[in-house]
């Protein structure tokens, strides 16, 4: 366990204990939230965040986007893509990145039109 000056653990490392069993980052309890995927029933966690803090926009004069980020277990999904639809609680996102977060979570970064 790796700790810092002051002997706690950084947010990163704890999620990454809290990520090798799923129960503290998952937990419908705490963070996590079922959500319908495409029509599948998925535990994550949704986080809607200012497209500054998150990507770099373009190609967006004259549409207010919004931008989210979703967390869920690699063994929960699959065929994740850049520039795909998905379809998150009945509103429509497209991936813009997707990355490994530990060895089994995703971080999947969405961007939503909100004409």
């Amino acid at each position: 366990m790796v700790c810092d000056e002051a002997g706690s653990l950084t947010f990163r490392q704890q999620f990454l204990i809290d990520t090798q069993d799923f129960r503290a980052w998952f937990d419908p309890e705490t963070f996590g939230k079922f959500h319908d995927v495409d029509g599948h029933k998925v535990l994550g966690v949704l986080v809607k965040v200012r497209p500054s803090d998150d990507m770099p926009m373009s190609g967006t004069e004259g549409y207010a986007v919004s931008s989210a980020r979703l967390y869920v277990r690699k063994s929960d999904v699959s065929g994740v893509n850049a520039g795909q639809s998905v379809r998150i609680d009945g509103r429509l996102w497209t991936v813009k990145y997707y990355d490994d977060i530990g060895e089994a979570v995703y971080r999947i970064g969405l961007e939503g039109n909100d004409q």
